[in-house]
């Protein structure tokens, strides 16, 4: 339907992200030429790419193409002159106060509800010669500047080509492979605590299997009669979560079974929402978090009876209970009965029930609490045990990096003689390589088959090292507005597995990239000489096993 407006109808309420085409007419009356905007907004139910008729083979056209070569039937009478793609982002944050909601669940579902079309517009992305007129004229009226717009060459909407996957074309298409399995948690449900009580147990996902490992504790947990107690963070789940139908399962067999859904994970409320009543309606104990923060730690914390002892079991790790992203991300994670890291977790799940504000812990680094200064306190240490001969390094791996006082503390680092090596996949506001600044840094990001979702770090000062992973990123929004976890790794095989991660991600010359000092990137090729390397099919088909047998 057209949406035309003028002096009797009002600019008309886009929906955010939809794809809309603006039709520029001509009409003649009386021998005056007026020329007027209108626009059609393609339905979301619409398959945006149209299969056309082809023996061998497939050919498909863009809906939006078929709707102008067709536009003479929406406007009968009047001249199409041009037709033009564009899309309106809204602002996807939900504006609520915490402190003043009765029901936060309730709350952010009546949120939900005006994201689609009554939030503020932020951006509008436009097809290849848009005209300046309509640019200017659309951009007055939606309250943009023209730093708010973005000119495309390309289709707009590129995850609408995701349909192409849906094809019958193997050979376009990565193969598929299976995931290692631990071993020692295959069989019965309780060889899984079995194996975790002897030592820890590190997992590097999906190279990994999600379904073998963190699966299977949750599992095990929910059937075992021995498990009386289930604590898990939610961040991000999928909509026909295992994990989740087995907490609910969990609390049918009557174990005492909390979660901690974070309604505010953007774009992902809705789903969180529908879960946090199913949990609820099983008898599972829903939090809905901190206000003002976001729980964004990765931890479930599982309490076994054991000869008339409880032992605590934990996992933690950088990525989501997600069995959907568990199969895209790369992503890290532990097994551990580590008693220090237990009270750690039971006084972290403490101040998410109770809002207490824990200041000492025996390894738990948390923000908002400790993990900024305990961040600044690590360069700090490279920067004073670092000497020409033996200088420290930072080397880390994570998704942003963008706050501005740890990037000051790195390029204090590099002007002190610290090499630090940084794999960054998305933001990164620093810049390395400028003299007498930053020229001991260097930047890569792996873009490949999957999303590089991991945060680990490493740290050496002289012949010390340490090493840490982490559900945060090195942001304001990470240090100060969101529950966070970082932890040490003491296990020595875990220890030799995240470096060993780092270094075959430093060494990738296939899928990795350069951030220059302009902000630009090149893309690394292998040397004269050089054995291409990528890192993501190193691990797919690697026979490395760091889950050598060691006690504790």
């Amino acid at each position: 339907t057209p949406l035309s407006f003028g002096p009797t109808n009002p600019f008309p309420q886009l929906l955010n992200r939809s794809l809309n085409i603006a039709f520029i007419l001509k009409e003649t009356r009386k021998d005056k030429v007026e020329e007027r905007y209108t626009f059609v907004q393609l339905p979301p139910i619409l398959d945006r790419l149209v299969l056309l008729p082809k023996k061998k083979g497939y050919n498909f056209i863009l809906v939006e193409e078929v709707i102008k070569a067709n536009a003479a039937l929406l406007f009968p009478g009047l001249e199409i002159t041009a037709a033009y793609n564009f899309r309106v982002t809204r602002d996807a944050d939900l504006e609520i106060a915490e402190d003043e909601a009765e029901d936060l669940l309730s709350e952010i579902s009546e949120q939900i509800k005006h994201r689609r079309w009554g939030l503020a517009p932020v951006r509008l992305e436009v097809g290849p010669n848009f005209p300046q007129d309509l640019l200017n004229f659309m951009s007055e009226y939606l309250d943009l500047t023209l730093n708010d717009v973005y000119v495309y060459s390309r289709p707009l909407g590129l995850p609408d080509l995701m349909e192409f996957n849906k094809l019958d074309l193997p050979a376009l298409k990565d193969k598929p492979f299976n995931p290692n399995v631990i071993k020692d948690f295959q069989g019965d449900d309780k060889r899984v605590f079995s194996a975790i009580s002897k030592r820890d147990y590190f997992v590097h996902l999906p190279y990994d299997s999600f379904s073998n490992s963190v699966l299977k504790f949750i599992n095990s947990a929910s059937v075992d009669p021995d498990v009386v107690l289930i604590k898990i963070t939610l961040y991000r789940t999928d909509k026909s979560s295992p994990v989740l139908a087995a907490l609910i399962r969990a609390a049918e067999n009557g174990k005492s079974v909390t979660a901690f859904v974070e309604l505010k994970a953007r774009f992902d409320e809705e789903n969180n929402i529908v879960w946090s009543r199913k949990l609820e309606s099983a008898g599972v104990h829903v939090v809905y978090g901190v206000p003002r923060l976001k729980t964004h730690c990765k931890i479930a914390y599982i309490v076994r009876k054991e000869a008339n002892k409880f032992k605590t079991y934990l996992h933690l790790a950088s990525g989501n209970y997600n069995q959907v992203t568990a199969r895209l991300y790369t992503d890290v994670g532990v097994f551990t009965t580590n008693q220090r890291f237990a009270q750690d977790a039971a006084q972290l799940f403490n101040y998410l029930t109770s809002y207490s504000y824990p200041t000492k812990w025996n390894e738990f680094i948390v923000a908002p609490i400790t993990l900024y200064n305990k961040i600044v306190d690590l360069i700090d240490k490279a920067i004073e045990k670092t000497t020409a001969e033996n200088p420290s390094i930072i080397f880390v791996k994570m998704n942003q990096l963008a706050h501005k006082h740890v990037i000051a503390k790195l390029y204090e680092a590099s002007q002190a003689g610290v090499q630090v090596k940084l794999l960054v996949r998305g933001v990164c506001c620093l810049k390395p390589g400028l003299s007498g600044i930053s020229e001991n840094i260097e930047v890569r990001s792996i873009l490949g088959r999957f999303l590089e979702h991991s945060r680990m770090f490493y740290f050496k000062f002289g012949d010390e090292e340490e090493y840490y992973i982490a559900s945060a990123d090195w942001m304001t929004r990470n240090f100060h507005n969101r529950i966070e976890l970082m932890l040490p790794i003491y296990d020595k095989n875990v220890q030799n597995h995240l470096k060993q991660i780092l270094e075959y991600h430093w060494k990738d010359n296939k899928s990795s990239w350069r951030l220059n000092s302009d902000g630009s990137y090149t893309q690394i090729t292998p040397r004269e000489g050089e054995e291409p390397f990528n890192v993501q099919q190193f691990f797919i088909g690697s026979t490395f096993n760091f889950r050598k047998k060691t006690k504790k």
